[in-house]
């Protein structure tokens, strides 16, 4: 297999799965040779200190450098795509954008879905609480019929 087909392989496992922000980081780190690792330590020489960039041997740990300086998290890799895409490591840039994208697309899915949880409960007054008895006041809205369907504001209690 070839080093393309093998990029190839894994974009598509990424794409293809749901996978973790730790699985992405480690098949990434799979893919980074010892030459490119060194130059990626050499672009992260003005945030990591020379010493610990010294006791670096692997992907993983400077992963992990980046991440304890805050450099790379789950919800911003645009540092790791940037380092990838100037050591031209393009295929791994393009898995860490398509990852950030689908985590995105994720996000704004369960967004909506917490967005329609609240409409619901808010239209019943209960919160989320099926069958629920409504103690206390109570504000709500409903159609004013003398005004053509416009809503009125009403409180019981």
């Amino acid at each position: 297999m070839t080093f393309g087909s093998q990029l190839e392989t894994i974009t598509n496992e990424f794409m293809g799965s749901n996978y973790t922000y730790r699985t992405l980081l480690l098949r990434i780190s799979d893919h980074i040779t010892e030459g490119n690792l060194e130059k990626l330590k050499f672009l992260c020489s003005d945030g990591i200190e020379e010493g610990e960039l010294e006791e670096i041997n692997s992907p993983l740990k400077l992963f992990k450098a980046l991440e304890r300086r805050k450099m790379i998290a789950i919800d911003d890799l645009s540092f790791l795509q940037q380092l990838l895409t100037n050591v031209n490591c393009i295929q791994l840039a393009t898995t860490v954008e398509e990852f950030t994208l689908r985590r995105e697309l994720e996000l704004l899915g369960l967004n909506k879905q917490s967005q329609k949880m609240n409409q619901i409960s808010g239209s019943t007054g209960n919160v989320g609480m099926v069958g629920a008895p409504c103690r206390g006041s109570h504000k709500g809205v409903e159609p004013d019929s003398k005004d053509g369907g416009l809503v009125r504001e009403y409180e019981t209690w």
